[in-house]
Order: C-alpha cells, then structure tokens, then sequence
C-alpha cells in the first residue's frame, strides 16, 4: 500500500515544542512527516476531524503517539488515537503505533493496550525518537546515538 506519510505525529499542544523537534528531525533526515503545522494552509479552513481522520486513519504507515500526562484527557489527541487505534485493529496488530512515554508518564492510556512495548525518553531528548524510527524504517543516514536502544513493555517500567 501506497502512503502519503511515512509517519504522523500525535501529540498534545503542551508538548508542541517537543514535537517540532521530533518533526524537523526527521523531516531532516528524508522521513514525510504528518505533523500540523507543516501542513498549515493545507489544513486552514478544513473539517478537522475528517482530515485527522484520514491522516491518522489511512494515510501514514506510522503513528508516533508521544504520550505525556497532559495526552490523555485533550479532545484531538484522543480522536488521533482512536483513528490510530481503528487502524491497528483492522491490521490486526501490526506495529503501527508507535507509543513514546514523554518524562516518565505511566498512567493507563485509554485504547491502548498495555503489552504495546514503548520508548520512553525525556523532554530534553527528542534525537532519541528520531535515531529509533530511522533504525525502525531501516534508515542509517543519521547519527545513530543511542545504538543499542532497548525498548520496553508498558508494564510500568519505563
């Protein structure tokens, strides 16, 4: 299947800055990237849920859902996720989603299944997210900081 973005980014606006980093470094390192604000005239004047929809539902190969205490509870993260969510169902569970624990978030994600392993990084680290999606995707053009990533089960222990 043919896709318009290699990845999209779920976030919250609190986590915007965090966001952009991981946004522009791997736009940086040839990733197509849905993330909003790359896309802003684009998306001016459009329904919203049914063009998140489409982005979260149908036209990524993944979704970086980038999990923090403030995730959970926002209206367009939770309607990312469900279209996210959706999609993994109908793939029956390939690793489309992407989960990332910002600052040691552990709370329950709505949708999310807990045996879903995650990558937990620090707000000061977004490099972290962006080596491990180019190693994911098979992509070695960036430095590769963190070579021996270990990723982890959402059993609170990241």
């Amino acid at each position: 299947m043919s896709y318009t973005y290699e990845v999209a980014l779920s976030f919250t606006g609190e986590d915007r800055r965090f966001a952009e980093a991981v946004a522009k470094g791997l736009r940086d390192a040839g990733i197509k990237v849905f993330y909003d604000d790359f896309y802003a005239d684009e998306l001016w004047g459009q329904d919203l849920s049914v063009k998140l929809r489409e982005a979260y539902h149908d036209a990524s190969e993944f979704c970086i859902m980038i999990i923090s205490e403030h995730y959970v509870d926002k209206m367009w993260p939770s309607h990312e996720r469900q279209q996210a969510i959706e999609r993994m169902i109908r793939e029956r569970g390939k690793a489309y989603v992407l989960p990332v624990r910002l600052d040691g978030f552990n709370g329950d994600v709505p949708g999310l299944s807990g045996a879903i392993s995650y990558l937990a990084v620090s707000s000061s680290d977004h490099q972290k997210i962006v080596d491990a999606f180019l190693r994911k995707v098979g992509r070695y053009g960036m430095s590769l900081a963190y070579p021996n990533q270990v990723f982890e089960q959402d059993e609170g222990i990241g």
